[in-house]
Order: C-alpha cells, then structure tokens, then sequence
C-alpha cells in the first residue's frame, strides 16, 4: 500500500520541472499538480490519472483538502461516487472517473494562474477547495446503463459491456454552481470561505445566462478570482480534456 505522500507526490510531479526559479512558490501552494501543458502534458496528465486505483484518487484528496474537514465528509463523497463519476454525458469527461480527473485538472490549472498571475486568496487551500468541489452536483445529474459493444481483447474481438451516460431528466435540484454548493453542504462538507462559495457559484461565468449576467458582475467585481476559476475551467475542460 502507498502512503498518503507517495501517492500525491507521484501525482504531483507530472511533468514537473522542479529546476524552474517558479518551483519554490508553487510548490507552496497545497494540492499543486502541474502539468507542461505546452508540450503534451495534459495528454499524460490524463494516462496518469486513470492508472491510479481507487485508493490513490481517495489519498490525492485526503492530502489537499483533508485538513479542512471533517473525515465523514470525505467518506460521504466516496459513498456518493465521486471517484467514479462522469464529468459529463457527451462532452469532455464522459467515462467512468471522468469528474475526478476534470477536478483535477482544474485544480492544476487554477494553480498554474495562481503561479503565473500572483493571484491572492482569502487562504492557501482555495484552489484545490474549489477544484475538487466545484461540479459536486454532477454526481446526481447523470443515470448510467451499460450496453453491449464489441472491442479487441488481446488481439481478438469480443463483446463488451461499457457504460453510456445520460442526463438525468427530473432532477431534484436543477442548477450548476447553486446546487453544488447545496450538495457540499448536504455532505457536511467544508466550511467554505465567502471567496470559494462566490468561486463555485459563479465558475460557469456567462454560461449561467443572460440573466444572471448582473448579478455575474457585482459577484466579479467583490471576487475577482471568479473569472480565473471559470478560466481555469474552461482550459481543463475545452484544451486539457478530449471530448467523448
């Protein structure tokens, strides 16, 4: 078995060049898993996520944002599915672990801005609080049914069962960002800072819709890392991740 450290250091080394003068305050930062994105590393970030087993995804977690909660809530969000979950149904992540790796990378990107920007937060663990949690309502929004698909296998073709995800069409708490804070809270999960409540309810940006673009605004001009969490969002999911 692999300890905690191991595990997330593995994790955390991905592509890392700890020669680089930016290493000693990134490295600072809790939860920091990069990647060199200008040369492929999303692609390895990728292979490297779905290698890990069960457990390692479980000690990641424990190691960025263990400290900050209760240890019932992390079990809740294993009960729940997290590790297992899509990210979504046709898009980017649509397979089974596809919401964790999506968490992931939006955790790496969102502390590449931080790095590159000097971004500042009301405390350290911010972005790998909002990574993790920021789409916790995807774990209720989509049904899955395994159907039966003919693949090779060791050289030979064989019928296997995969599975297809749907949108779940009578949902009990529509919404994005609302309702995953909702489901943190439902969890018992992290007490949440004004920031990272404001960063997850507004990380879809203009996607919430017109309107909600004045409310948008206000929360933008208060918060202003809203709009590098929907950036870092958006680059995990449009750049970092294929779609299918």
């Amino acid at each position: 078995m692999r300890g905690v450290y191991r595990a997330f250091r593995d994790f955390q080394s991905i592509m890392h060049d700890h020669t680089d003068p930016a290493c000693s305050s990134c490295c600072n930062i809790p939860a920091c898993v990069r990647v060199d994105h200008s040369a492929g590393g999303g692609e390895k970030l990728e292979r490297r996520q779905k290698a890990m087993n069960h457990e390692d995804k479980v000690q990641i977690v424990q190691e960025m944002i263990g400290g900050l909660c209760k240890p019932e809530f992390l079990q809740a969000l294993d009960e729940a599915g997290y590790y297992e979950a899509p990210a979504g149904a046709y898009h980017h992540g649509a397979y089974v672990g596809g919401l964790f790796d999506h968490s992931m990378n939006v955790v790496e990107r969102l502390n590449m801005l931080t790095v590159c920007l000097g971004l500042k937060w009301e405390r350290p663990e911010s972005p790998a609080v909002i990574g993790i949690l920021h789409d916790v309502c995807k774990l209720w929004q989509y049904d899955t049914e395994y159907v039966e698909k003919t693949e090779q296998v060791n050289g030979r073709e064989a019928i296997v069962e995969v599975p297809q995800f749907s949108w779940r069409n009578h949902q009990d708490m529509p919404g994005h960002g609302d309702a995953s804070l909702i489901r943190i809270m439902q969890l018992g999960g992290v007490e949440l800072t004004k920031e990272e409540i404001y960063c997850i309810r507004y990380h879809m940006a203009a996607y919430e819709g017109k309107e909600a673009w004045d409310a948008l605004d206000k929360a933008i001009r208060q918060y202003p890392n809203i709009i590098y969490t929907h950036t870092a969002d958006m680059l995990a999911s449009k750049v970092d991740e294929k779609e299918g």
